[in-house]
């Protein structure tokens, strides 16, 4: 793999993958419990660190989660792997105590650029089909390489291009009309 690509793993590598067997590996202090804990769950931490955190470090905050994670898992003996994700889940909430970005943005100024992206954005994509939706977010959010999104969705690069196109431009002709408003 080349140093600047991402590595990704999608949704059903990850199911693939017994929980319980990696909490036992990080209870018995093997690195490989780690390293399948960080595979699995950094692709959701970023994602939500970025929507709620608003972190410019979301590398850091990843890794802080984490090592978080695995001091919960040590020391908790009941958390079984199928808790896990809600644990993980938690405590990316606890970081951000419980407000998003979005939310801390719109009470701060609703009109800075910033919040008008972010409504933009939301508004494009709630007019979205979810086959575009799911697209856009394996594109963009988790970072999947277009031929794994093509095969996982049956799209034709075409299509896939389309959807892409169709979003920008939408948002483009929306944050333009915002700003004429203004």
């Amino acid at each position: 793999m080349d140093p600047g690509q991402k590595q990704t793993v999608s949704p059903t590598a990850a199911a693939d993958v017994d929980l319980d067997e990696i909490v036992d590996l990080i209870r018995a202090g093997d690195p490989s419990g780690l390293k399948h804990l960080h595979r699995i769950f950094s692709p959701g931490i970023r994602f939500l660190i970025k929507r709620r955190l608003g972190s410019p470090d979301v590398e850091k905050e990843t890794r802080t989660i984490l090592e978080m994670a695995v001091q919960e898992i040590c020391v908790d003996l009941s958390l079984e792997g199928g808790a896990v994700a809600k644990l993980v889940r938690g405590l990316v909430l606890k970081r951000g105590e419980g407000e998003s970005r979005t939310q801390v943005e719109a009470k701060a100024s609703p009109t800075s650029p910033a919040a008008i992206s972010v409504q933009v954005a939301e508004r494009v994509i709630e007019h979205l089909t979810p086959v575009e939706r799911d697209a856009l977010r394996r594109c963009y959010v988790l970072g999947e390489a277009p031929d794994a999104i093509l095969k996982k969705l049956a799209l034709s690069p075409e299509q896939l291009k389309a959807i892409q196109s169709r979003a920008r431009a939408e948002f483009s002709a929306e944050t333009s009309r915002q700003a004429n408003v203004a």
